[in-house]
C-alpha cells in the first residue's frame, strides 16, 4: 500500500473516531437509550483498530525522499541500532 493511501486511511480514522466519541457524548446527556445499540459499541473498536494498524503500516512504508521513521529515529538515538 502506498504511503500516500495509509495517510488517508489514518486521516481519516481520526475524523471518524473523534466524530462518533462526540456523537456518543451528545447522546450520553440527550438520548441514553441510543448508547444502548450494538453498533455503537463495537464500531469505535474497529476504528481504533484500523487506526493503530494504519499507524503501525507507515512506519514500513517509506515516503518519497525521507526514510522510515525507524531510519529517523536511530539517527537521532544511535542505541537503538543496537536493539535492532
Amino acid at each position: 500500500m502506498s504511503y500516500l493511501a495509509i495517510k488517508y486511511v489514518h486521516f481519516g480514522t481520526v475524523i471518524a473516531s473523534f466524530s462518533l466519541f462526540f456523537l456518543r457524548g451528545l447522546w450520553m446527556m440527550a438520548a441514553p437509550e441510543k448508547l444502548a445499540a450494538r453498533w455503537v459499541r463495537v464500531v469505535p473498536h474497529v476504528i481504533d483498530t484500523v487506526l493503530l494498524a494504519s499507524v503501525k503500516q507507515s512506519l514500513n512504508v517509506e515516503p518519497s525522499g525521507v526514510g522510515t521513521a525507524s531510519t529517523a529515529a536511530q539517527s537521532y538515538m544511535p542505541f537503538l541500532r543496537q536493539l535492532a
